[in-house]
């Protein structure tokens, strides 16, 4: 994505960790299991495609929208802009869902994801772009689906199969990899 849109240029060391990071990601899924069944299923496979383009651009993009790179006021303003998007298109769902919502352990929890993937989340993701470039950062959000294969595991109790580890040491290794830069050898 950031090539397409000339906002940096990945070296061919930086392709290959994002290529094998990509193919650690594939790993994971095809051994974890992705049940599409009917439109429902395919939506929602869509919809998280969609997601990881949509995260892709923002991840290109806001560098060039935003040169002076402040990512304080970047991550502030962004969430302010979304906060009031949100409330406005999610009004009537929290309106019927209330009396769930104003459960004390349903507002920690709103509580929780308001502050760390929300706001934190954000924070150190535009930060980590700033100071490595998006061509360094992207392999990184493969880090996502093993993060959560493990939590399932130490959390929910969910198994791990030779395809999470195989998939996870690939997309670890292809981001390590991406971060590297290229040896000239001289002799």
């Amino acid at each position: 994505m950031s090539t397409v849109l000339r906002s940096s240029f990945p070296n061919s060391i930086q392709i290959l960790g994002s290529i094998l990071s990509t193919i650690g990601v594939s790993i994971l899924f095809i051994y974890r299991g992705i049940p599409i069944e009917g439109a429902k299923g395919l939506a929602g496979l869509a919809l998280g495609i969609l997601a990881g383009f949509i995260w892709a651009t923002y991840t290109v993009i806001q560098k060039r929208l935003y040169p002076e790179a402040d990512q304080i006021s970047l991550t502030y303003a962004s969430l302010l802009m979304a906060t009031a998007i949100l409330g406005l298109s999610s009004a009537p769902y929290i309106y019927l869902e209330s009396p769930i919502m104003l459960k004390p352990e349903i507002l920690a929890q709103l509580l929780w994801i308001a502050i760390l993937p929300g706001a934190l989340a954000h924070y150190m993701w535009n930060k980590a772009i700033s100071i490595v470039g998006s061509a360094s950062a992207a392999p990184f959000s493969n880090l996502l689906p093993m993060f959560t294969a493990i939590l399932g595991h130490i959390v929910l109790g969910e198994g791990l199969s030779t395809g999470d580890i195989l998939g996870g040491a690939l997309i670890i290794s292809g981001s390590a990899i991406s971060m590297s830069k290229p040896h000239s050898f001289s002799r």
